[in-house]
């Protein structure tokens, strides 16, 4: 099963800004493993007033299109 990468990048990009806003910038998305409809993988994001960088990990529900569903960074439910 392959899903559309770009367009889920861009739903998880789209999720995150509006969840951190202007503290936190997404820098990379990484997909690491899909099972089903089931996205697993990590976030770059650096953190703009403290200027430092994090790794979080992510766990998405999609469909084949790539629209997210539900999303969870670091088992905090941040859209779905």
């Amino acid at each position: 099963m392959t899903r559309n990468s770009s367009m889920l990048t861009r739903h998880i990009r789209k999720a995150l800004s509006d969840s951190y806003g202007d503290d936190k910038k997404v820098i990379r998305v990484r997909i690491g493993r899909v099972e089903n409809d089931r996205v697993y993988g990590f976030l770059k994001v650096k953190n703009e007033a403290m200027q430092e960088n994090f790794l979080l990990d992510f766990q998405a529900t999609a469909t084949l299109q790539g629209t997210v569903l539900s999303l969870e960074v670091n088992g905090e439910k941040i859209a779905g």
